[in-house]
């Protein structure tokens, strides 16, 4: 199994070239989403990890679309709709999509959908 950091970055990699400039950023780093109006931000979850016997198995990804502001949800879902257009027209291996509540400190809360892909072939 390839070690986490190097899946890690496979899946930022996947995400950036799949959504390109229809997102502000793809990051690791939740001080970083700033959703601006008219763009999403991908936040990359760490990793849920599945084990038998002192053995990772399985490693399962998830990413949230955050848009918006508090004051402009509405109009935020119109770029999250955008990206989820984007994933479903593209080979991004997913399995499912769900609605979500992103909560960015002080900030507030924000539009987002979680995003669940299929385990990486990590030969």
């Amino acid at each position: 199994m390839k070690p986490l950091s190097a899946q890690q970055q496979e899946v930022l990699d996947l995400i950036t070239e799949t959504l390109g400039n229809t997102v502000s950023i793809v990051t690791i780093d939740a001080a970083l989403i700033q959703p601006q109006s008219g763009k999403a931000a991908v936040f990359l979850e760490a990793p849920e990890l599945e084990a038998e016997s002192f053995d990772i198995h399985n490693v399962v990804w998830k990413f949230d679309v955050v848009a918006g502001t508090p004051t402009t949800q509405t109009l935020a879902l119109e770029s999250i709709f955008t990206v989820l257009d984007k994933i479903a027209a593209s080979d991004l291996n997913y399995t499912t999509i769900r609605p979500v509540t992103w909560t960015a400190g002080s900030a507030g809360k924000f539009a987002a959908y979680q995003i669940e892909l299929n385990p990486l072939d990590n030969d």
